[in-house]
């Protein structure tokens, strides 16, 4: 076995090769067998509930007919109430020690991936290149496939992982996507509820001189193209693993693009590639999330 051959997941039951190939109906009946039969695949069986409520709100947000999609004009794929400028999120979903709210369906997706729980701890050992690197990339695939259009799919996804008890548990995120992007008319309005949303799940991290919306390092170097602290794909993850100090010291992270999934097959050594390859390194709003929690900057650019 290479580096990069993936090491099957959940309870051996999943083929990162295969599913990276996936259409949107397999990944739909994947994501109905777990709601159904999470033991079968390793996943806690006290978190059903958790699955189907993700399961249903991933098909009600799926492009082209679920429901809440196309309740009201624009079409979205987030969770919001009818006819109303309001966003109306899960209630918060608990994974170790924490707990946030979600309404993007990128982000559901991985919170369900999320709760499917650690690495494997038999067999071959999980690694960045045989477990976490397929794992983010997958992720980024279907993310594509659930997009009304691939350039409405997410820019970045991410995960980051740690040890707990001695396994490896990894977080997913996207960066934010799904609603109606724009300066102008309902666009401009979902557009800054969404961005002012996600920044204010990071408030308790944020110091002088970012805390307000409209502040961050990234708008400090560039004001036309920054972005706001909770626009990034780590916006959840480090929420849920570099906020845990139990976790801290030992996280890890590999942020990818989604463009960067047309290959046919899966291909580890590719997608692993500093050029060729769709990793990246964190960006400017991140390294600053990193110093101001304390994790090691070097564990989230593991390609150099």
């Amino acid at each position: 076995m290479t580096d990069f051959q993936p090491i099957l997941a959940f309870n051996g039951r999943f083929d990162f090769t295969a599913a990276y190939t996936w259409e949107k109906p397999a990944i739909h009946n994947f994501l109905d067998n777990v709601a159904a039969n999470p033991a079968a695949y390793g996943a806690p069986a006290d978190r059903q509930a958790d699955f189907q409520l993700l399961r249903t709100y991933i098909k009600d947000l799926d492009f082209p007919n679920g429901q809440i999609y196309k309740q009201d004009e624009p079409y979205q794929q987030i969770l919001r109430k009818l006819n109303q400028f309001v966003l109306d999120p899960t209630n918060p979903i608990p994974w170790l020690r924490h707990r946030e709210p979600f309404y993007i369906i990128f982000d559901l997706l991985g919170v369900f991936l999320s709760l499917m729980g650690p690495a494997p701890t038999t067999g071959t050992a999980p690694t960045p290149k045989n477990y976490f690197l397929p794992l983010v990339v997958v992720y980024a695939k279907w993310c594509t496939k659930l997009a009304p259009e691939t350039n409405q799919s997410p820019t970045v996804v991410q995960v980051t992982w740690s040890t707990d008890n001695n396994k490896l548990y990894p977080f997913l995120g996207a960066s934010a996507r799904g609603y109606a992007y724009g300066t102008d008319g309902p666009p401009r309005e979902w557009t800054k509820l969404v961005q002012e949303t996600r920044h204010g799940y990071l408030n308790g991290v944020l110091q002088a001189p970012y805390r307000n919306f409209g502040t961050s390092p990234g708008i400090a170097a560039d004001a036309e193209t920054g972005t706001n602290f909770g626009n990034c794909a780590e916006t959840y993850p480090f929420l849920y693993i570099l906020a845990d100090n139990a976790l801290l010291a030992n996280s890890y992270g590999i942020a990818y693009k989604p463009a960067k999934t047309t290959r046919p097959v899966y291909d580890g050594a590719r997608f692993w590639h500093k050029t060729r390859g769709g990793m990246l390194p964190p960006c400017i709003n991140c390294k600053q999330l990193i110093t101001w929690y304390g994790a090691t900057e070097a564990h989230f650019n593991l390609n150099v």
